[in-house]
């Protein structure tokens, strides 16, 4: 009964603490051409956001040669986005890709760990800015018309020399697999086993607890929350999962498919993103049945991740039964998918399917599901991250924010500090419309004034100004601006 208060408990402090809107993007348009998106900092520094995501413009039908640029602040040089082709096969990259018969431009690019904000434009081969229009951020990374992602289950000991011959045919084809590790069934000397996989490349770590136990678990806490604990001391994740000095773990692969109340809730305590489950079928059902989903599932606010969801289809004959071996009814099911813009989410056990690697249902549906270039291939922790913003986000050309000579101007416009995280230095850019006094204070996180930077009449224009911080210590901070009668604050986070 205790433990049920405790959980009741941790549900009630993580409901309404974060919620999808705080996904949103604030996109502003900057003259004619250059946008500015700023992402929420809790947000950023609880998911890390290393991903590309891919934002489209409407562009100029007689403009050839076009080149996208990108930069995380006011005062950093710009860089050139590499550009990408129609037929180019690329899935996790910042790239541009021009439609020229669509006029429109699909620019994929990813925010830095050291910044809530990111610039973009679009110029001409001479460098001057090319008018264009922001129309959102497309279902999948580049426009792709589908998403194909794997699962694999139960990653312990006994099983851990089947995996790398496994990962190596998935990738073999180009796919991404997420592997579920049982984290306290898992030898010490097998770790580095695992993160030779993660080296390799297209692996994507997901917890499946540490003991994979049956509903009700005896130590929920650990089992949820302490398996990610055992991933991130044990191993050194790929670079979408390792940024602003944490690391991340986005998907819950549910043992035996099971699922309760408290599962549930603890997993927004975690930070997790994706609770995927599974279906133990009889061992007499069809192979040919198809029992999972191929949508994503709802963001929940009241849980702080996606709702629950099944994977599409198995692929092997596990002994218990559902999995499917008809490569005709595999090949079919891909098929349908794609052509209503779904997502592809196939799972396997490995310990099912590897005395069958050189049967033809397995190597021939890898390679008729592979290399297509208007296919999104992703692990599936990042296709829920990228849907996360991109779902938050659909925005109309009118909710987007424009400085144009009819709007009223504001006294003044305060950016996020650069970088942030920081130590010991950060900069904090802000600019004036007229000439007026200006004080820029910082607090700690009890409303103690802990620094004045700014204090005095100052010039119209744009401003940049220094807080050294070596005397601090790590934590959150705001920082004030005050002019005439308007104040505005922004938080920042000091990392030592």
């Amino acid at each position: 009964m205790i433990q049920k208060f405790f959980y009741l408990f941790v549900f009630l402090i993580i409901t309404n603490v974060y919620s999808q809107n705080d996904a949103e993007l604030q996109v502003i348009q900057q003259g004619k051409g250059e946008y500015a998106f700023f992402v929420q900092h809790d947000f950023h520094l609880r998911y890390g956001l290393g991903f590309p995501l891919t934002f489209r413009f409407d562009i100029p039908s007689e403009i050839d040669g076009l080149i996208a640029m990108k930069r995380y602040s006011y005062s950093s040089p710009w860089e050139i986005i590499p550009q990408k082709y129609k037929y180019n096969i690329f899935n996790d990259v910042e790239a541009v890709r021009i439609d020229s018969n669509n006029s429109t431009a699909y620019v994929s690019a990813a925010f830095s760990s050291g910044s809530d904000s990111l610039f973009i434009k679009i110029c001409d081969s001479t460098g001057s800015i090319t008018e264009t229009i922001y129309t959102g951020i497309p279902k999948y990374y580049d426009n792709r018309k589908t998403a194909v992602t794997i699962t694999a289950d139960d990653w312990l000991e006994g099983y851990h020399d089947l995996f790398p011959p496994l990962l190596n045919l998935f990738r073999s084809h180009g796919l991404y697999v997420t592997v579920g590790i049982v984290t306290q069934y898992v030898a010490p000397a097998q770790w580095n086993g695992i993160q030779a996989e993660i080296d390799k490349g297209n692996v994507e770590i997901a917890s499946h607890s540490r003991t994979h136990p049956f509903i009700p678990y005896s130590n929920p806490y650990g089992e949820i929350i302490g398996s990610v604990t055992d991933i991130k001391r044990n191993l050194t994740l790929s670079k979408y999962y390792n940024l602003n000095n944490s690391e991340y773990v986005y998907v819950w692969i549910a043992p035996s498919g099971e699922y309760d109340s408290i599962v549930d809730s603890l997993l927004g305590f975690g930070s997790y993103l994706a609770p995927r489950l599974y279906v133990n079928l009889p061992a007499d059902t069809p192979r040919a049945y198809i029992y999972g989903d191929s949508a994503f599932s709802s963001w929940s606010n009241s849980r702080n991740h996606f709702e629950a969801f099944l994977p599409t289809v198995e692929i092997g004959a596990p002994s218990w039964g559902g999995g499917n071996t008809d490569l005709v009814s595999l090949n079919s099911l891909f098929d349908t998918i794609a052509a209503k813009v779904g997502i592809y989410h196939l799972m396997c056990h490995p310990h099912t399917i590897y005395e069958d690697q050189n049967e033809p249902y397995l190597l021939d549906h890898l390679s008729y599901i592979s290399f297509h270039p208007d296919v999104w291939y992703v692990n599936l922790g990042l296709l829920y991250l990228y849907h996360l913003i991109q779902d938050a986000n659909k925005y109309p050309l009118s909710s987007i924010t424009e400085k144009t000579s009819q709007e009223t101007p504001k006294l003044f416009i305060l950016d996020q500090n650069f970088p942030n995280p920081f130590n010991p230095n950060t900069s904090i850019r802000y600019e004036l419309t007229d000439d007026t006094f200006v004080n820029i204070s910082v607090y700690n996180i009890l409303g103690e004034k802990v620094a004045d930077l700014v204090n005095g009449l100052m010039k119209k224009g744009i401003h940049e100004v220094n807080f050294k911080s070596s005397l601090l210590t790590s934590g959150p901070y705001i920082y004030q601006l005050t002019a005439g009668n308007e104040v505005l604050a922004k938080k920042m986070i000091l990392l030592k």
